[in-house]
């Protein structure tokens, strides 16, 4: 089994030279990586997991916009930037603060407004709701409208909580097609904000599986290694006319899968079939995956070969988790203060700085995926509630892919190498 390499990250001070957008996106990577490490943990060995780490790191900038002093300080070192900035300079950190807003944040926002630049294939929105009583700072909103397009909407949550979040859950469902649905149940009138991102993406395979060829195959699992109860509709392509991006790596083989938009990929990783399909051999493919994720190009596979067979299972489910960052067992972001209701400060975005006890009380993510033989559709939704206290291509040789075990995937956007969703499955209903 393959074993589990960490990758250094190499960084940047803001004001060296090098292009400081790889700043942010080699932090986001690293947010990925422990994020879908510590969801895996937490999760069923036998459970499918999806995450869109894109999402959910998208809204905690734009939440972390709205903070200030030991919280923001907290949320800088929870979301891997703190080497861009000085240390041993903590005095001056507004100043730093401000100048990386408008450096290192300006560079990424606009990377983030090119990666949507066709629609078609993915969008993404982000919206703020503020009760309409608290005094928010006219900067803080335009800030975020800058950045991130932003828009804000005041709410009546003290005397219309429920029309509220039916209008969150409505304006999610239109920005997923109504594939993310019923994201928040209830919030209380001591509501003060809701910040939400949403992400859509249909993409179509540059090629197609012929529906025609799908079939019911077993599928192996934890629970039933040798797939003799499990079975999966299988999609095929046979004697495959393009070649493909494979390789084997480490005792496992990936795939690399391209859209039409040729900006994006899903890679298809699986252990070889020597290796046996149980609990051990799982848990250490999960972390071999996870130590990839800060650096996703370590597992692009180099050389486009010749396909014999390529089999993947179809499949479609939803995952939704409450308070994915705040209640993880062993806080590993180290974000305290931002979810207690006595040291959280949110002085960026009240006007009123003595304003007391808001914080942030739940962090909501939701992620759906659908592949088929057209393509793949991808949804995730985060809400954020804040509420006041109460190799070889030669022709010689021929490969095959056959998906009929556990298997990961990652959905990516290649020039910017961000992990749009991420997810493993290792069952099939």
């Amino acid at each position: 089994m393959p074993k589990q390499q960490t990758t250094k990250k190499t960084t940047t001070n803001i004001t060296e030279s090098k292009q400081a957008k790889t700043n942010i996106l080699l932090a986001q990577n690293e947010f990925s990586s422990a994020l879908f490490s510590q969801v895996v943990d937490e999760s069923a060995v036998d459970s499918n997991v999806i995450i869109s780490p894109f999402s959910i790191y998208l809204a905690m900038i734009n939440c972390m916009m709205a903070t200030g002093g030991n919280t923001l300080k907290e949320m800088i070192n929870g979301l891997f930037l703190k080497d861009s900035f000085d240390s041993c300079k903590m005095n001056d950190f507004n100043e730093q603060f401000q100048q990386w807003k408008e450096s290192e944040l300006k560079q990424y926002s606009t990377m983030i407004k090119k990666i949507v630049q066709n629609q078609d294939v993915l969008s993404i929105a982000n919206r703020i709701y503020v009760e309409k009583s608290v005094d928010i700072k006219s900067e803080f909103i335009q800030e975020l409208e800058d950045q991130f397009d932003s828009e804000t909407q005041l709410a009546n949550f003290k005397n219309g909580t429920k029309s509220e979040v039916s209008k969150i859950n409505n304006w999610v469902a239109s920005i997923t097609k109504n594939s993310i649905r019923n994201l928040i149940t209830e919030l209380d009138k001591e509501t003060l904000m809701v910040l939400v991102n949403a992400i859509y993406f249909n993409g179509k395979w540059k090629h197609q599986f012929l529906k025609n060829r799908t079939v019911e195959t077993a599928f192996r699992t934890v629970k039933d290694p040798e797939g003799d109860s499990t079975n999966c509709q299988m999609m095929s392509l046979e004697d495959c006319k393009s070649n493909f991006y494979f390789e084997e790596i480490e005792d496992c083989h990936i795939l690399k899968l391209p859209y039409t938009d040729e900006d994006y990929c899903m890679l298809i990783i699986k252990p070889d079939d020597s290796i046996d399909v149980d609990e051990e051999n799982e848990i250490s493919f999960n972390k071999w995956i996870n130590s990839k994720l800060t650096d996703i190009t370590q597992i692009y596979p180099k050389e486009m070969v010749k396909m014999r067979k390529i089999r993947i299972p179809k499949f479609k489910f939803e995952k939704q988790f409450a308070n994915i960052i705040s209640k993880m067992s062993g806080n590993p972001f180290n974000i305290k203060s931002l979810f207690n209701s006595n040291t959280a400060d949110f002085s960026n975005m009240l006007s009123n700085p003595n304003t007391d006890g808001i914080y942030v009380d739940q962090i909501i993510h939701k992620a759906c995926i659908e592949v088929d033989e057209c393509g793949t559709v991808a949804s995730a939704a985060t809400a954020i509630s804040a509420r006041k206290k109460s190799k070889s291509s030669s022709s010689e040789k021929v490969y095959e892919f056959i998906a009929d075990r556990p298997f990961a995937f990652v959905l990516n956007h290649i020039p910017t190498q961000s992990v749009l969703f991420v997810g493993k499955i290792n069952q099939i209903n």
